[in-house]
């Protein structure tokens, strides 16, 4: 990871507007690859679960960008036989004490595409690197 994504509204707005404009085929190539490179930095999975918690933003963008985070997730948890992670550990207990809570308090839609990463993380992590999981 070569850059760190600052967790703040102008960053939140950025990634809402490259979602957006990943629904218009004419910008969607140009978002793609915004949101790829975006995914190399540090904090990406903590920003993009701040937008979807962010009510104000509109649900088909806090939709897309649960699908976002989800693949995120399914391409980088654990990305290698080794067990090894392009998300800094950092990150991935930031994710694992925010993710759960967040997904009570979604849409039904969302709840599902959090309720997949859940399981990814799960996947890997439970129980020895996610106690926490289950009080």
């Amino acid at each position: 990871m070569t850059d760190i994504v600052e967790l703040n509204e102008a960053n939140m707005q950025a990634l809402a507007s490259y979602l957006q404009k990943t629904l218009d085929p004419a910008t969607r190539h140009e978002a793609e690859g915004f949101l790829s490179r975006l995914q190399q930095s540090q904090n990406f999975g903590q920003l993009v679960l701040l937008l979807i918690a962010t009510k104000s933003f509109d649900v088909n963008i806090r939709f897309a960008a649960s699908l976002l985070f989800k693949n995120f997730v399914r391409r980088n948890w654990m990305n290698d036989e080794d067990g090894g992670s392009n998300i800094s550990a950092a990150d991935r207990e930031a994710i694992k004490s925010k993710i759960v809570d967040l997904m009570t308090i979604t849409e039904a839609k969302i709840q599902l595409q959090l309720s997949d990463a859940v399981t990814q993380i799960a996947d890997s992590d439970f129980p020895q690197k996610w106690q926490g999981l289950i009080p």
